[in-house]
């Protein structure tokens, strides 16, 4: 590691924990007065005397909140992921289940401009490793749902996995065949907050980032020169021995 990317890392880290602080305390006062708004709304329509267009109001009002909701559940989630819990882990199972739930996303739905193709390129000497089935889910699911947004007017999305006997470390890639990420928007897209989606909160992948390397491994992108990204993940197969539960 040279000492750039050591600077690098701290830099990153010593953001992640004043962010993680902030977004935590700012949560946390949402919530509360966040409840009581929906619980009012809630009681207003049902109130037999509020007109059908007021409940219509209080409808729109509700998915708003909702939208709220979900935002601090990425706030939460970005101040204090949980702790791994550590298994025997068949990576290949975990992909499988996550393609299938990402299929039944709108992204892929019929009613989109583009059909998404979901590739698999299996290693088939991938062995087991040590890692949290559920957080390696949560990341996997955030990338190919990324993917198949780059590509509106469709495309392919293709999943490979590689190991490395020498290294002893597992390799999984997911690459678009969307139009790429601008060069000067390259090192940002693992910042929190960033994001070039109208409607993003730019958490995702930061949250990503931080459920990798809790495992003791390590994400990051590679352009394609216009024809899409990669984003690539390297995980040691024994990764328990080495990440400290945080």
């Amino acid at each position: 590691v040279s000492l750039k990317e050591h600077y690098d890392r701290m830099q990153w880290a010593e953001q992640v924990v004043i962010l993680g602080e902030l977004a935590g305390g700012l949560a946390h006062e949402i919530k509360n007065p966040l409840a009581g708004v929906k619980a009012t709304m809630e009681i207003l329509s049902t109130d037999p005397t509020v007109s059908d267009e007021n409940k219509d109001v209080l409808a729109k009002a509700a998915e708003q909140v909702k939208r709220m909701e979900a935002l601090i559940k990425s706030f939460m989630n970005f101040a204090r992921p949980p702790a791994p819990q550590f298994a025997v882990t068949d990576v290949h199972a975990v992909l499988d289940s996550t393609l299938a739930l990402a299929q039944r996303h709108p992204l892929f739905g019929r009613d989109r401009a583009g059909r998404i193709t979901l590739i698999k390129n299996y290693d088939v000497q991938l062995p087991t490793m040590i890692a949290d089935p559920a957080q390696l889910q949560q990341v996997f699911l955030n990338l190919v749902l990324n993917a198949a947004d780059a590509m509106p007017e469709g495309g392919t999305i293709t999943v490979s996995t590689l190991f490395d006997p020498e290294q002893e470390c597992i390799t999984i890639r997911f690459r678009d065949t969307g139009k790429g990420i601008d060069e000067n928007l390259r090192e940002k897209i693992f910042q929190p907050f960033f994001t070039t989606k109208a409607k993003g909160t730019g958490l995702g992948l930061s949250i990503s980032k931080r459920l990798v390397e809790q495992q003791g491994g390590d994400i990051r992108l590679e352009d394609h020169n216009g024809s899409g990204v990669s984003f690539v993940m390297t995980f040691p197969i024994n990764a328990r021995k080495e990440v400290p539960v945080t």
